[in-house]
């Protein structure tokens, strides 16, 4: 049994080659639906099976996109990691609307970007 370092909801989690797995994207607050996600996860955590118990899980680079439900993240040809992905809203939200829905802080998101794991 292992520990993550932060607790994260609505996780992508891609096995890599060399059985180190790349978990990217989600909360570390709320849930997915419903507009309850907060607290958007932006470091990558790598967890590698080969380690000790108590040193599996490390932080990997950090993105400034928040991509909470719906979002994926697709092991490409090359190893790299294709991540995409947004928020659960209805209509798109082009700006952050602060109400009383937590996830229209969030834009809905229509940039992908490679993750290169270390």
């Amino acid at each position: 049994m292992e520990c993550m370092p932060e607790g994260r909801g609505m996780v992508e989690a891609t096995l890599l080659p060399d059985a180190i797995i790349i978990l990217v994207n989600g909360c570390n607050q709320g849930a997915q639906g419903f507009g309850l996600a907060t607290a958007s996860t932006l470091e990558a955590l790598i967890y590698d099976p080969i380690k000790a118990v108590g040193q599996r899980f490390s932080t990997g680079s950090r993105s400034t996109i928040a991509r909470l439900h719906h979002s994926c993240a697709l092991l490409l040809l090359d190893g790299t990691l294709m991540v995409a992905g947004s928020n659960p809203v209805q209509m798109p939200v082009l700006t952050p609307v602060s109400n009383q829905i937590p996830s229209e802080d969030y834009v809905t998101e229509f940039r992908v970007e490679i993750y290169t794991p270390p």
